[in-house]
């Protein structure tokens, strides 16, 4: 039985083969002769509520499946051990959305894979629009192209006899072919070769608002402050798991000196050469839950490196019409964004939350080492769209001369954290890395903080069992903290209620573990 989406079938090594979904697990199930494999026996992917796209593809290079899971992309090739997914998040363009879909997939005589589908841009100036990706498995990573160019809409994929992929478009009644015109990619990060002008940060530490420029035009970052373009030299990014701030959304942005780069470390954030200013942008839709509204600007916040090495930050506070930003004290405070809610006519506003300086260094630290929190690897171990050119980020760095001391090997073997919303990986994969990203800048390696909870740590080293009651789970002291936020609220900053997505991860992990309660059992016995 198939409740839970329409299943696909293939010929797969002449024995008919179908991907199917029942019970929360999708399985790929095979006729030997006499019998399917039992779909408990065949399981592909567990915990997903519903299957969508489902396609399969075999021929003389391989067998492949492609199909959506709970709004998000995802694939499995036939390998001599089964089943197994190439690459790691490496294929949804928003990963805070689940919103893909599948149009076509094609497999070439050689075995690589492409698979043509739509999703909506990443998270990173305002509202979201849908596009359309060609994205191509080599057998090492992925590569995606952005089809936007096309005047019709794709319909259909094929391969030509040099085995590369063939985009089918229709117009009203005509058929149209687009092959690849060129092997040239153009590079996806251009560093400019004149001097930075972003930035005039300087002042007395003993005096933080003087020297800092007092509105965002004086800043010299923005080119358009109304409409919010920032100069040529800022490179956008953006993470594979975001820190939770009561749903707002972040624009980042990089300027790394001409000649200097980043240096790069496996886990920990890099390390970043004086003259680095990053700068975030803090919206919110103007209409809850719909990504295609437009957004509202509320803060832009600067860290730059300085000349003492240390990190000097900065928060502006944008006006209500968007025509200007302006310096904030060096205090906390609130305000509300009017915001409408199609669901809840009672939801008029959104209250952000402005960090004093000082709170934004609770989190990032005094370490200028360590101070940059979401730029690392496994962060940034993802596809981003440079204005029409996508490239692995960390990739696309080590091209234009950003990044020294990185290994040389494909983006899709180095560490990478999953999106907690991206229901494609294990809940044990997403939950420690929601942790790492939500907790472990301050439950790091400081005494008395519960232990180490980067995502690199074995569990029964995280401190995180610590945190767990295996007898009475939801009184645990994580769940207490993350779900229902007493006595101590985690994430203490940023947050006046807690993350929706870390309610449904931490409880499912707490009800479905093993860990903690094995450790415990160990213990015991050792006692």
């Amino acid at each position: 039985e198939c409740p839970n989406g329409s299943p696909a079938v293939s010929v797969v090594d002449g024995q008919l083969t179908i991907l199917g979904h029942s019970g929360n697990n999708v399985w790929i199930s095979q006729w030997d002769g006499d019998a399917f494999t039992n779909p408990s026996e065949a399981i592909v992917a567990t915990d997903v509520e519903q299957l969508d796209f489902a396609h399969m593809i075999s021929n003389a290079g391989g067998s492949a499946a492609v199909f959506v899971q709970d709004g998000k992309l995802t694939t499995r090739i036939l390998g001599d051990d089964g089943w197994y997914k190439p690459g790691n998040g490496q294929l949804n363009m928003r990963l805070d959305e689940a919103e893909a879909q599948l149009i076509d997939a094609a497999l070439s005589e050689d075995g690589q894979l492409s698979v043509l589908f739509s999703d909506f841009t990443p998270r990173t100036f305002g509202a979201a629009t849908r596009q359309n990706y060609l994205t191509h498995w080599d057998g090492t990573t992925w590569s995606h192209t952005n089809l936007g160019t096309l005047e019709t809409a794709p319909v259909a994929l094929e391969v030509n006899a040099q085995d590369k992929p063939l985009v089918i478009t229709q117009s009203n009644t005509t058929l149209n072919i687009r092959e690849e015109q060129s092997t040239f990619v153009p590079p996806a990060i251009v560093r400019p070769a004149s001097d930075n002008p972003c930035g005039p940060f300087v002042g007395d530490m003993d005096d933080p608002a003087s020297g800092f420029p007092q509105t965002l035009t004086e800043t010299g970052c923005y080119t358009d402050v109304p409409g919010r373009i920032i100069v040529e030299h800022a490179i956008p990014y953006d993470v594979n798991a975001n820190l939770f701030s009561d749903t707002a959304l972040k624009r980042r942005l990089i300027i790394v000196p001409e000649d200097t780069s980043a240096t790069y470390t496996d886990i920990d954030g890099w390390v970043f050469p004086v003259g680095t200013i990053i700068i975030k942008e803090f919206t919110i839709h103007s209409v809850v839950g719909d990504v295609t509204s437009p957004v509202i600007p509320m803060e832009t916040r600067f860290m730059i490196r300085n000349e003492s090495a240390d990190w000097t930050v900065a928060s502006y506070k944008w006006a209500s019409d968007g025509s200007e930003g302006f310096l904030r004290a060096d205090m906390s405070e609130t305000d509300l964004w009017p915001v409408t809610d199609p669901n809840d006519p009672s939801v008029t506003t959104h209250e952000h939350i402005y960090p004093s300086r000082g709170q934004c260094f609770q989190c990032h630290g005094t370490d200028p080492d360590l101070a940059t929190l979401g730029l690392e690897t496994a962060q940034l171990n993802r596809p981003f769209d440079y204005n029409g050119v996508i490239k692995n980020q960390v990739e696309a760095w080590m091209e234009a001369g950003m990044l020294s001391d990185s290994p040389n090997t494909p983006a899709s073997s180095l560490p990478w954290h999953p999106s907690a919303a991206d229901s494609t990986e294990s809940l044990d994969d997403r939950f420690r890395a929601y942790m790492h990203v939500n907790c472990a800048h301050c439950h790091f390696s400081t005494e008395g903080t519960c232990g180490d909870m980067r995502s690199a740590t074995p569990i029964e080293d995280s401190g995180i069992c610590d945190q767990v009651d295996s007898t009475d789970m939801m009184g645990s002291m994580l769940y207490q903290r993350v779900v229902e936020r007493f006595p101590i609220p985690m994430p203490q900053l940023g947050t006046s209620y807690a993350d929706p997505l870390a309610v449904e991860l931490v409880t499912k992990w707490l009800e479905t573990q093993t860990d903690c309660v094995n450790e415990v059992s160990d213990e015991e016995d050792g006692d």
